[in-house]
C-alpha cells in the first residue's frame, strides 16, 4: 500500500511521511497488527509529494460511515458481529498501550515530560 500526505496538504508537518515511516518501521518490530513499512522516497518528483510502501492488512475501517455496502448490511443486521468488532479492537488498544514505547525505541516521539 502507498501512503503519502493527502492531496492540497499545505501544512507540511503535519503529514511527515519520514517520521511516519520511521514510527512505523519501530512499531510493527514490536506490534504485530501494524504493517512493515517497505520503502521510504523523499524524490516528490516521482508522484509529487514525499511517500512510503508498506504492506497490505486487510480489517475493516470504521469511519463516520462504513462504505461497502456488504460490511454495512453485516454490521447492521448482527450483534454477534458488532460484539466480536468492538471486543477486538479494545483488545488491540490495549495491547497497543501496553507496549513498553521506550524500549521500542519511540521513548523520544512527542512531548513525553508533563
Amino acid at each position: 500500500m502507498l501512503r503519502r500526505p493527502p492531496f492540497g496538504n499545505t501544512v507540511k508537518s503535519a503529514h511527515d511521511m519520514s517520521r511516519e515511516f520511521n514510527v512505523l518501521s519501530k512499531l510493527s518490530a514490536v506490534y504485530q497488527p501494524a504493517p512493515k513499512p517497505l520503502l521510504f522516497c523523499d524524490d516528490e518528483s516521482v508522484i509529487g509529494a514525499e511517500f512510503y510502501l508498506m504492506e497490505r492488512r486487510k480489517g475493516l475501517i470504521i469511519r463516520g460511515q462504513i462504505c461497502q455496502t456488504h460490511l454495512r448490511e453485516r454490521v447492521d443486521s448482527s450483534q454477534k458481529y458488532r460484539h466480536k468488532v468492538c471486543k477486538s479492537f479494545i483488545r488491540n488498544l490495549a495491547d497497543l498501550h501496553a507496549l513498553d514505547y521506550n524500549a521500542a525505541g519511540l521513548g523520544d516521539l512527542g512531548k513525553p515530560d508533563g
